[in-house]
């Protein structure tokens, strides 16, 4: 796909246009003509609009001196026009380095901002969480106690025991809270961070296993929520990857398909790990709103938002980059109003088999 792409780009844009260029002896027209295309090519990767513009001019100057029978210099018409071509390639260069510029300040300012607010609020949420702790490994036995003996209290101050046994689901309410907001946290730093500029500990895991964790521990708004989700195991294999940031990149997608099944008020989600010719992959589904198909090529560009305004859009370029480090593609497929499906695909994967863990399991 990627030589299909260079040799039709290349034969669109600069080897066409300076061909009819150079045949037409710089007439306005095609000097214009060539010039937007120019323009038009240098917005694709730089290095391979460069390669893809040398290459070009050369083939069709190439092939203006076979239909000349010789080698024939251009005209001070076509060569006035050179100077013009190159400052256009140069302002949209200077552009695109600005946009990059920008997006890295952004990208550093809320990694900045991120790493201050977690670090205020990691202090407190861990009090709260030990607090917690100590209330849930003595409230019981207390609960328990007084049940037993609340006989010989006076009936003025005698507990309902229906409030009592509210104590102890209030307790692991707040452990989940705490729990759910260090995992905001955690995600929105990964996030805000370039995983693919850092050095990584790699390790060898099951992505079966690594994934029913994540949904084990994902801090789900309600037991209806985690009813939604689905373990669908066809085969299972293991991948060398840094599991911190991989389980990163399956609560963003968690995270993705249970907005999607709110929106629309209806749905579920299917999470299908198989090994494949290729090496293997895993796939998050969800039927829930769906993206409209004009959206799709954009949802995995930096600071890009769909619904617009929600959420920070940083999550699936994230996905994206950390996945590029390990040599693996995410990709989507969508229809607006049926479903919603990410698929990553790892290579040259190690199958853990299918006998043990071939089925489907709800978490």
């Amino acid at each position: 796909m990627e030589l299909y792409s260079y040799a039709a780009i290349t034969y669109m844009a600069p080897y066409f246009f300076t061909f009819m260029f150079l045949m037409n002896d710089g007439s306005s027209v095609w000097s214009q003509s060539l010039l937007i295309a120019v323009v038009a090519l240098f917005l694709f990767d730089g290095r391979f609009a460069t390669i893809s513009w040398l290459s070009g001019t050369a083939l069709a100057y190439l092939a203006f001196s076979l239909a000349n029978h010789a080698i024939v210099m251009p005209s001070s018409a076509v060569l006035v026009n050179l100077p013009i071509d190159m400052f256009a390639i140069l302002l949209v260069s200077v552009t695109k380095v600005s946009r990059r510029i920008i997006e890295e300040e952004k990208l550093n300012g809320m990694a900045s901002v991120l790493g201050s607010i977690s670090h205020e609020l990691r202090t407190p949420l861990l009090s709260v969480h030990a607090s917690a702790k100590g209330l849930n490994q003595y409230v019981p036995p207390l609960v328990a106690f007084y049940k037993k003996h609340s006989g010989l209290a006076v009936a003025a101050e005698r507990v309902p025991i229906r409030q009592l046994d509210m104590t102890v689901p209030a307790i692991e309410r707040i452990q989940t809270e705490v729990q759910s907001m260090n995992s905001a946290i955690d995600l929105l730093l990964a996030n805000a961070g370039r995983a693919k500029d850092k050095p990584q500990m790699v390790q060898d895991f099951s992505i079966k296993d690594l994934i029913a964790s994540v949904v084990q521990w994902y801090p789900f708004e309600s037991d209806k929520h985690r009813a939604l989700v689905t373990l669908d195991i066809q085969s299972d294999f293991r991948v060398e990857a840094n599991m911190d940031l991989m389980s990163m990149v399956i609560v963003n997608l968690l995270k993705n398909a249970l907005r999607a099944v709110a929106r629309a008020r209806k749905g579920d989600i299917r999470i299908i790990v198989e090994a494949n010719s290729q090496g293997g992959k895993f796939i998050v589904r969800d039927t829930g709103c769906g993206i409209p198909r004009s959206q799709i090529a954009h949802i995995f560009t930096r600071f890009y938002t769909y619904p617009a305004h929600e959420g920070t859009g940083i999550g699936l370029a994230f996905c994206r980059e950390t996945l590029a480090s390990w040599g693996a593609k995410i990709a989507c497929r969508s229809e607006e109003g049926a479903f919603c499906e990410f698929e990553i695909q790892f290579k040259s994967t190690r199958s853990h088999g299918t006998a043990n863990y071939a089925g489907t399991t709800a978490l």
